[in-house]
């Protein structure tokens, strides 16, 4: 029961920071999530943390990978391109942009382990295919 709980809580805070921002309440949250508010801080010690784990988790899923070795360097870059803009402009990933820009200020070592976390990876796995060209 407290791993579905803490993916109820995850999939509500996820819900309501995309809707409302990081500005949207614990209490909202913990309602949309079926749980006391008690229980919410058993699983984040701070609504700072919540939302920490919510924005990793949302640059994980609107972000995508590169394939390891596609077979010629400019249809695999295309296919990552097109991959790419279809996540990152649907409802989600603009929304995701959204309200992980609006907190950039609060949030700065997020904003730069999310970076160093997808797309500097993505920028080293682009080398070696490009220097093959």
């Amino acid at each position: 029961m407290p791993a579905e709980n803490r993916a109820r809580v995850l999939r509500a805070a996820s819900r309501s920071f995309l809707r409302h921002g990081y500005h949207t309440s614990v209490d909202e949250i913990a309602r949309r999530a079926g749980v006391a508010k008690q229980t919410l801080y058993h699983h984040f010690p701070s609504k700072d943390q919540l939302f920490k784990e919510v924005a990793c988790d949302l640059a994980k899923r609107v972000l995508v990978g590169l394939e390891a070795e596609p077979a010629d360097v400019r249809s695999g870059l295309l296919r990552f391109g097109l991959a790419y803009r279809r996540r990152v402009l649907c409802a989600e990933g603009l929304a995701m942009f959204r309200t992980l820009t609006a907190e950039v200020p609060r949030f700065k070592a997020l904003a730069k382990a999310i970076y160093a976390g997808v797309p500097a990876r993505w920028c080293a796995a682009c080398r070696p295919i490009c220097a093959r060209r």
